[in-house]
């Protein structure tokens, strides 16, 4: 028997899966219009978000901000001031800058225990070396959205409240 006999003869590949080398130009047309629709649904959503953001960042460090002052006169046993200095748009601790600027939009308001409002250099909140304070309520208001703080007169306690 010869040798090239037995060997089988090469069939050709029919039916089966047929060898594929990348994407069809139409399924990267559909991907990309499905990509865009999904990016022009969240775009708007992002730009309602980001205000809000900004506010709750200005709120939280206006809150770790007094905290601190707080902590720093219970600590070192004397008075601590925070100023609002609205021009510079942040609060001030013993002529400090603290944290980051308060965001362009907002507005801050401060009121005393009675509902004054507090402004110029009577824009403040003391901290006694027994932990309570001149007390106050710290309003943030930007876009429709508003953040309230309160300092607790007695206790020096922050409270924030959307």
């Amino acid at each position: 028997m010869n040798a090239r006999a037995s060997k089988p003869a090469r069939q050709p590949m029919t039916g089966g899966l047929r060898a594929s080398g990348g994407f069809t130009l139409l399924e990267l047309v559909v991907a990309l219009v499905v990509i865009s629709f999904a990016f022009a649904t969240v775009m708007p959503l992002l730009d309602r978000a980001i205000p809000g953001a900004r506010l709750d960042a200005a709120s939280t460090g206006l809150v770790m901000t007094l905290r601190e002052a707080r902590g720093i006169a219970i600590r070192d046993g004397r008075e601590i001031t925070v100023n609002f200095d609205a021009a510079a748009r942040r609060a001030m601790v013993e002529g400090a800058a603290t944290g980051d600027p308060w965001p362009n939009d907002a507005a801050v308001l401060l009121y005393d225990q009675a509902g004054r409002a507090l402004t110029g250099t009577k824009a403040r909140i003391v901290f006694l070396p027994d932990g309570s304070s001149s007390g106050g309520v710290i309003e943030i208001a930007a876009t429709g959205d508003s953040r309230r703080l309160t300092v607790d007169w007695l206790t020096g306690r922050v409270r924030e409240r959307h």
